[in-house]
Order: C-alpha cells, then sequence, then structure tokens
C-alpha cells in the first residue's frame, strides 16, 4: 500500500519489534501505521550492545578481510595445551546459525606480544565512577578513577605467591584508547581508529584492590593513576606528555565501556571458558565474539561478526 500526505511531519518510533510511523498531515489528522520488522535488517548488533565483560577480537585487520564475504575468513580459536577449540558462528541474530567446524585454527598461543598493536581486548562497563569513591575503602582518592565489571581474576591473572610479596607484580591487563571511545569528543575516537585502538593510556593502572581493608584481595577490578605518576606538588590528573591519551579516564561515568588488552590472552580466553561453559556443554554463550570496523562510518562502534563457542 503507497501512502501520501501533502507537507506531513513524520515521526518514527521503535516499540518491541514494531517499528511505528507517525505521521501529522496537513489537516491535522494523524494516522498510525504500524510495520512489523525484522530487526536483524534493522539493526545489526554492535559492540555497545554486546554484554560486558567480554572478549573481543577485532578482524578489521587480525584476519585480514579484503572481500565483502567475512565468513570465510573468521578461523576457530585454538588452545592446544588444553585441547580447546572454540568454532565461529557467524549469523549469530539467527536460532538456526550453525557452527562452522570446518575453519581453519589460529593458535592463541603463537600471539606476538612484542607487535606494537593488539586485535584481542577485554570489553568492560563502569561500575563505580570516580565520584563514587569509598572513603577507608579505595585506596587513595587522588588515584581513584573507576571501577569496572572486569575481575582480574578473569584475565588469567595470577595472585603473587608469599615469595613475591615484595616483587611489584605486573598488571594483567593495560586500559587503551579502545575500539568504541566516545569520551570527550571526537578527538579520541579519531586516535582510537585502526590500530590505535590499542594504544595504551599512559599512566592508568589497572589492578586488584583490598576494598574490605582485611589483607585479602577482593577480585575487584580499579582503574587508577599509578604511583609514578603522582609527583610531588602536582595532581595525580596532570596529564602527561603523551597526546592526552590519558586524560580522557578522568570523565568516565557510570555505565560507560572500555576496553583493556590482556597480558596474556591465551590464558585469559581458558578463563572465560572455564567461567561461562565450565561443563562443556557448547550451547552457551563464552561472551567471545568478533567485531570489525569494515563498512562502517569513522567514530561509530565496530559492527558484530560472528560469536565463538566450544565445539
Amino acid at each position: 500500500m503507497f501512502v501520501w500526505f501533502s507537507q506531513s511531519k513524520i515521526k518514527f518510533e521503535m516499540q518491541n519489534r514494531v517499528l511505528i510511523i507517525r505521521t501529522k498531515s496537513w489537516c491535522k489528522c494523524v494516522v498510525y501505521l504500524a510495520l512489523t520488522i525484522n530487526l536483524k535488517v534493522a539493526h545489526s548488533l554492535i559492540l555497545g550492545d554486546l554484554p560486558t565483560p567480554s572478549f573481543i577480537v577485532d578482524l578489521t585487520s587480525f584476519t585480514g578481510l579484503e572481500s565483502e564475504n567475512t565468513k570465510q575468513s573468521i578461523p576457530a580459536l585454538h588452545l592446544p595445551e588444553q585441547r580447546v577449540t572454540l568454532f565461529p558462528i557467524t549469523d549469530v541474530d539467527d536460532t538456526s546459525a550453525m557452527v562452522d567446524y570446518d575453519a581453519s585454527n589460529f593458535d592463541m598461543t603463537t600471539i606476538d606480544d612484542n607487535q606494537p598493536y593488539s586485535n584481542f581486548f577485554l570489553h568492560s562497563s563502569v561500575i563505580r565512577a570516580k565520584s563514587d569513591f569509598v572513603e577507608f575503602r579505595d585506596e587513595s582518592k587522588e588515584l581513584f578513577l573507576a571501577e569496572i565489571d572486569l575481575p582480574p581474576s578473569l584475565t588469567g591473572y595470577k595472585r603473587p605467591t608469599a615469595d613475591d610479596i615484595n616483587q611489584e607484580s605486573d598488571s594483567p591487563a593495560k586500559l587503551c584508547l579502545g575500539l568504541n571511545n566516545h569520551h570527550v569528543g571526537g578527538y579520541y575516537w579519531a586516535r582510537s581508529a585502526g590500530s590505535g585502538a590499542s594504544m595504551e593510556a599512559p599512566g592508568v593502572v589497572y589492578s586488584e584492590t583490598d576494598f574490605y581493608q582485611d589483607g585479602m584481595m577482593d577480585n575487584k577490578g580499579i582503574l587508577q593513576w599509578s604511583n609514578e605518576n603522582k609527583k610531588e606538588g602536582s595532581s595525580a590528573s596532570d596529564n602527561t606528555n603523551d597526546g592526552k591519551r590519558s586524560e580522557w579516564v578522568n570523565f568516565l561515568r557510570l555505565g560507560d565501556t572500555v576496553q583493556l588488552i590482556p597480558k596474556d590472552e591465551a590464558a585469559c580466553l581458558l578463563k572465560f571458558i572455564e567461567k561461562y561453559d565450565f561443563y562443556g556443554e557448547g550451547s552457551k554463550s563464552l561472551r567471545v565474539f568478533g567485531v570489525t570496523m569494515k563498512g562502517r562510518p569513522m567514530g561509530s562502534d565496530p559492527k558484530l561478526v560472528c560469536e565463538w563457542r566450544c565445539g
């Protein structure tokens, strides 16, 4: 059916899987047209739609996608020591989607940690902002930036033993500019485009905290300024000469999402498998997703391409 209104104003709304088109015509008549649409076509899932925490693979450069048929380029993720393989599902929003058991294996233990960029990220949400600092619980009001919903144990992090107590332990993951940095204007998403997404936010440390002050670490993931960034006579939040790559962290709000790069990708992936599919049922979501910026406008979130599950 074709309907034409002279000098009309049209408003579109989404209500439960139904597109409501409200048309107010020149003669003050109001017409409501309801069209049921397929949300798979109307709204492709993007990074911001995914649950947190989740393990993200940036397929834009990881598989060197050059053709429109990305399904043929997505590998299975293999952990040889555990003899575990995660196979990709490409039509993730289709209940009848099939697992690609013919995908070629990518050995997660062969990742070169010395390369200047990463294709593997941990997607997390802010659950406490800077203004939510808790006196006598958090370490320092001057250093505290945010708490995120990524527990250090999920990164493959191993707590220091008694023998390591006097040794400085490395952070289990590092905060980076990220795949969807929309904080404080366009400067940051421009810097984080492409390989810039894995650029570190200097001076910011992700660590575990003793929130309950009982001498035991509490598996809470905290973002804070490093002690080295705190200089005598200056604020801990003073920006270093880093192209403002860490200044945006000051403005994180409740519900914002950030991305981190795990120190050990293979160990981290194993932790996601253990947490979300402990019994190896295969049908459960491991929260391991592949995204790409191919076909997306600059500054937008990457779109979801696939999900990996146990075979």
